[in-house]
């Protein structure tokens, strides 16, 4: 057993008690309307009674009826509308197609308020229908079935197809509603940039590359408005240290500790590096700098699963070579110290993700077309979930509460899995090419995803999970996107590039937020 997660910010049961309550008060209308049609026609018309009565009988059928009937239909699906109205909070309608104007008016309503994601962000488009019929299911708690996880010494083999989608590959041409999202950093590289990771404050920003170099830069914060306009190129962030060479080969990873003080990167010279970080200052501590070598192949990602309140620094990696998950115990007394090897895997792991910090599931997406959960307090998985599409993985994220897993996919696709159901909730194709990276929104309401189409797009989760996703491009390169990553406390979001740059991006709409230190 995994334990009981905390209730998942995706749901909305407070939402599916007043569309019940809307719903009673719409049929309790209708109800009045016909009565007091009734009654009218009943003094109106001296065959009133007769006619009444003729129509409380199997088949019959008059005029006087026919038009209550029709007046109280209508009555209701007003009731219905004026109720569905109330109950959304905002509705921004976005074509699919090509690039549009988004009203001033309608801009600021738009503005995410929320100081830890984009709750009030409310994505609405119109996309193709998906290729696969689907159930319409209200997403409520119920939606995501509390049934636990498989035994972990029988891991359940999971491919269930039949789900909603994300619409059809989206056409070549400008970006859609990129003007939401605008450059305030760029940053750039002699080559491609593989990775970019924000600390856990927010304060700073790692980068990546294959030219070996890593740097660690200040990243968006509160101090200091920077307001670009159109024809404004786009500044260069504050550098704090760059570290050229770091290892033998590309740097393919990265990831911070949960306190900031670590900072791990790995590459295809088969090596993970761990450096010390001042977590006030972001610069290196120069006797903390310690080179892993358990791996036998690419270090393809890593991932710490420790807490910042116990002090521990639990570190997965993952990559080619035998394909293995491995647990580092990062604060151990003597040095980092191996915990576990996690074996399974037939062809290199892509990508590794977790829940919240210090909760023990995680899970590792892999080229062999499967994806595997696993309870750190077990030594097998708990449940393997098959690739929908039967591609192989590349990218993963499981949101924090453990009920909700999002994969990318070597054939664009971009799927939605419910755990605890043990099913795929959407399936299609958000992108024109390989769909290289994943990311919740830290209030779980949107799914960032990129691609080797140089695009970088959102996709609103609000409503249901069950009907086709909207979703909407966000940023885009002149290369492929490899990674992006959401900052952790503003609507910002960083992305890396084969264009040799990392950017970071922020809603155009909250200027207040599009601060540069």
């Amino acid at each position: 057993s995994v334990g009981t997660p905390k209730p998942s910010v995706l749901r909305s049961s407070g939402a599916s008690a007043r569309s019940a309550a809307a719903s009673g008060n719409c049929n309790s209308q209708a109800r009045n309307v016909q009565q007091k049609s009734s009654s009218q026609t009943a003094r109106n018309s001296p065959a009133a009674s007769q006619q009444s009565s003729a129509s409380r009988r199997p088949g019959s059928a008059t005029a006087s009826t026919s038009k209550s009937a029709v007046r109280a239909s209508g009555a209701v699906q007003s009731a219905r509308q004026t109720a569905a109205s109330k109950s959304h909070r905002l509705s921004a309608s976005i074509a699919n197609t090509a690039s549009i104007a988004i009203p001033a008016s309608e801009a600021a309503s738009a503005r995410a308020t929320s100081a830890r994601g984009l709750a009030h962000l409310v994505v609405t488009s119109t996309t193709d229908a998906p290729t696969q019929p689907a159930s319409a299911t209200p997403r409520t708690s119920a939606n995501l079935s509390s049934v636990p996880a498989t035994n972990s010494a029988s891991p359940a083999v999971v491919s269930n197809t039949t789900s909603a989608g994300f619409g059809a590959a989206p056409k070549q041409g400008p970006a859609v509603a990129a003007d939401r999202f605008v450059a305030i950093a760029t940053v750039h590289d002699a080559m491609a940039v593989r990775a970019v990771a924000f600390d856990p404050s927010g304060r700073f920003l790692a980068i990546g590359s294959n030219s070996k170099t890593l740097r660690v830069c200040r990243s968006p914060s509160h101090r200091r408005p920077l307001l670009l306009q159109d024809n404004d190129p786009v500044p260069e962030p504050q550098s704090v240290f760059t570290r050229p060479r770091l290892h033998k080969g590309s740097i393919y990873c990265l990831a911070w500790s949960p306190d900031s003080r670590l900072l791990a990167t790995g590459s295809n010279d088969k090596t993970v590096r761990l450096l010390g970080i001042d977590p006030d200052s972001g610069q290196l501590i120069p006797d903390l700098d310690t080179e892993l070598s358990h791996h036998d192949g690419t270090v393809r990602d890593l991932r710490f699963v420790g807490g910042q309140q116990d002090g521990s620094a639990m570190m997965l990696t993952g990559g080619a070579g035998d394909c293995r998950v491995f647990l580092v115990d990062c604060a151990a007394p003597g040095g980092p110290a191996m915990l576990r090897a996690m074996p399974g895997h037939g062809q290199a792991v892509m990508a590794l993700h977790s829940c919240s910090l210090g909760q023990p599931l995680v899970v590792s997406a892999s080229a062999d077309k499967t994806a595997r959960l696993w309870d750190l307090r077990s030594p097998t998985p708990v449940q393997i979930v098959a690739a929908p599409s039967q591609s192989a993985y590349a990218s993963v994220a499981i949101e924090p509460a453990g009920r909700l897993l999002a994969s990318g996919h070597d054939d664009a696709t971009v799927a939605l899995y419910d755990v605890r159901g043990a099913r795929h909730l959407a399936v299609g194709r958000m992108h024109a090419d390989e769909c290289r990276s994943v990311r919740f929104s830290a209030d779980c309401g949107y799914l960032l995803t990129a691609g080797y189409d140089a695009r970088v797009r959102l996709a609103d989760l609000h409503g249901d999970l069950m009907q086709p996703l909207p979703h909407v491009t966000v940023a885009e390169h002149s290369d492929k996107v490899i990674q992006c990553r959401w900052h952790p406390d503003c609507t910002a979001f960083a992305s890396s590039s084969a264009d040799k740059t990392a950017t970071v991006w922020a809603l155009q709409e909250a200027p207040s937020q599009l601060l540069l230190e």
